[in-house]
């Protein structure tokens, strides 16, 4: 515990911080930010956060919530450098079609455009109603830098919609910053806790908290999921908070037990991993930002990973769950007909209805029997009866390896966090905000 300088004692001289701690325990573990500085540096700390980590929160939601069964997302085909192949918008070339090159005129004519030649005359229209395709879904099946550029290049895309969501997540930053460190301490006061950083404190206000806002979370989720290129049926916050009221039964939609209990269990999981990450930095490793930094970072990020490849797989399975719609059906609620959610990436099987998950066990059953391989080549459902046990469990292991598909862009989006929130406390004094967490 750090010495703290009595108020009654002389100003220190300039250059001698107000308090000394040996491994900045205080540091580590204080959330006390409105205290240290003012409203508006508190603010644009929050929002800046939320503004860089959204594009890798875009790519890991997206990752998380598509589809990957063999009639699901489809790779892109590539040229014969690794590069995707240029896309033309006319319908005689299309990349995410089943078959870019659907007849032999699309590709002469395609090819005439490279040599800027005529193209030939095009043939007469077909009267037969065309195949059911993808063509407007995002298909995310690579790396998170490949994933991102497919965002990025994609008719619907671009770098406006790597920042979606980002303003709902700076309301949560800003909601969470504020309540989470007055609610801890104030549990502390009521339980007479004596330690500055208790673990059971410390878990039930990120708890407490996470259940308050879990409807911003839903929120962001849709706002990210949704594809840009239909009718909005999200446009913002205040529209979505009371789309999902009016739509989906009030206010227990907004709190409903499938969506509310994976993200208290979430909640959990994620501020008692951080609580044992911090506890090994500062009393086991004895690092300190200020006198080991290169140590501490490494030590740091690399805990991060960590923490964030044991979370991929239930969060994936909470993404899955707040995407979808999930009516209560309570007498006297204020519901109407629900109205269209187009996706920007495939978020089910084709078929007439959206898959519905009706909780964290059947999320990852259809995961594991669906989902193996980087396509769906490897899903258990797709197995000829014939083949034997290895087979079967080569491809349900397949299956649930799928699980941990975003752990690279939630790896990505948790250190930018960690980061920017610690070189924000280093330059504003002590404190520590809490990201959510």
């Amino acid at each position: 515990m750090a010495l703290r300088a009595s108020s009654n004692a002389p100003p220190l001289p300039i250059g001698i911080p107000k308090k000394v701690s040996l491994y900045e325990e205080d540091d580590i573990f204080s959330d006390h930010p409105i205290e240290e500085t003012d409203t508006l540096t508190f603010a644009t700390a929050s929002y800046a956060r939320a503004l860089f980590s959204s594009p890798f929160r875009v790519v890991e939601t997206l990752t998380d919530a598509q589809y990957r069964g063999s009639n699901g997302a489809q790779r892109p085909r590539r040229g014969a450098k690794g590069k995707e192949v240029a896309r033309d918008r006319d319908p005689a070339f299309d990349l995410f079609a089943d078959n870019p090159w659907p007849t032999s005129e699309g590709f002469d004519e395609f090819s005439a455009q490279v040599r800027r030649e005529p193209s030939p005359a095009p043939a007469p229209a077909s009267t037969e109603a065309p195949a059911p395709s993808n063509g407007k879904k995002m298909s995310l099946l690579d790396g998170m830098i490949d994933s991102t550029k497919s965002i990025w290049d994609h008719p619907d895309g671009g770098w406006t919609f790597l920042l979606k969501g980002h303003l709902t997540q700076f309301v949560a930053n800003l909601a969470t910053d504020a309540l989470r460190p007055a609610l801890e301490e104030s549990l502390n006061d009521l339980l007479d806790v004596f330690d500055e950083t208790h673990l059971g404190t410390y878990v039930a206000s990120h708890v407490v908290v996470a259940t308050l806002l879990s409807p911003l979370e839903t929120t962001r989720t849709r706002l990210i999921l949704q594809a840009s290129s239909t009718p909005l049926t999200y446009t913002n916050l205040p529209q979505t908070l009371f789309s999902i009221y009016q739509h989906e039964g009030g206010l227990p939609g907004l709190y409903h037990p499938i969506t509310l209990i994976p993200t208290i269990l979430s909640s959990v999981f994620s501020s008692s991993l951080r609580y044992a990450s911090r506890t090994i930095l500062s009393e086991h490793l004895h690092l300190t930002r200020l006198y080991q930094p290169v140590s501490y970072w490494a030590a740091n990020l690399s805990l991060l990973a960590v923490e964030s490849f044991i979370l991929s797989p239930w969060e994936l399975v909470v993404t899955r769950l707040r995407a979808q719609r999930n009516v209560v059906p309570i007498p006297f609620a204020p519901q109407q007909e629900d109205p269209s959610y187009e996706t920007a990436v495939v978020v089910s099987p084709p078929g007439p209805a959206v898959r519905k998950y009706y909780g964290p066990i059947d999320v990852l059953g259809h995961v594991a029997r669906e989902e193996g391989g980087i396509d769906g080549s490897l899903a258990v459902t797709e197995l000829p009866p014939e083949v034997g046990l290895g087979e079967f469990v080569k491809r349900y292991l397949a299956g649930l390896m799928s699980l941990w598909r975003g752990w690279e862009a939630r790896y990505a989006r948790r250190a930018v966090e960690v980061v920017m929130e610690e070189v924000w406390v280093a330059d504003s004094g002590p404190g520590e905000l809490d990201g959510g967490w």
